[in-house]
């Protein structure tokens, strides 16, 4: 079971317990999802990071080109990202990673479950040292949402789960990923989100129970 997104103003937000960074040591995210509409020429965000003015940033989205990226932005006026694999309908389920080192080195993953093969493109964050990777905190009101990022780049498509580390995984750890969550949990994500509720009125809470790094529902306005 998993969350579906029309492509017309649905998300699904949550209130971040524990306000996370984007650390200087590096990250990863990852989502579990499907597109069901390439054919629009429109971004569609699986899922993104956020500060409440979304000047601070990360996210993994299926870009208006096709392709999967993962990108960071510190300011409004100034992203940075690095373009992966291409992403179609075709795919069906995959997961979607993406991941920043301690400097600018990025990678940007896509592991497709029916054909069990993995996509990885690696290289430099474009705009390339600016920001500067200085710990940035996402501050009061952050928010974890799924399906738009802000009102906008709106996914055709359906997500089942999305996780959040603190730092950089290894290659091998990233396509462990695809045995399942526990070995998601292995990892020791500092979030871990199912969205497999029967219902959108239930609550969707993260696994990892870690108190702090608890999330709550704010808004879960996704179709099942």
């Amino acid at each position: 079971m998993a969350r579906k997104y029309s492509g017309t103003n649905q998300e699904t937000r949550f209130s971040l317990g524990a306000v996370p960074q984007q650390p200087a040591g590096g990250f990863s995210i990852f989502a579990v999802g499907r597109i069901d509409n390439t054919t629009d020429t429109v971004w569609q965000t699986l899922v993104a990071w956020m500060s409440s003015a979304l000047a601070e940033s990360w996210w993994i989205e299926r870009t208006n080109g096709g392709v999967l990226q993962f990108g960071i932005v510190n300011t409004l006026t100034v992203f940075r990202s690095l373009d992966g694999p291409t992403l179609t309908d075709s795919d069906g389920w995959f997961i979607a990673f993406g991941s920043k080192a301690a400097a600018d080195a990025a990678r940007c993953s896509k592991y497709v479950f029916s054909t069990n093969a993995w996509s990885h493109t690696t290289g430099a964050l474009s705009n390339a040292g600016s920001p500067s990777d200085t710990p940035r905190t996402l501050g009061a009101g952050a928010l974890a949402q799924i399906g738009e990022f802000g009102a906008s780049d709106d996914l055709n498509g359906a997500i089942q789960a999305f996780g959040y580390y603190d730092y950089e995984l290894t290659q091998q750890q990233v396509e462990s990923l695809a045995a399942g969550l526990y070995q998601a949990l292995l990892l020791d994500p500092k979030a871990l989100v199912v969205l497999d509720q029967s219902a959108t009125s239930q609550v969707a809470r993260d696994l990892t129970g870690g108190g702090a790094n608890k999330m709550s529902s704010a808004q879960l306005e996704g179709q099942l």
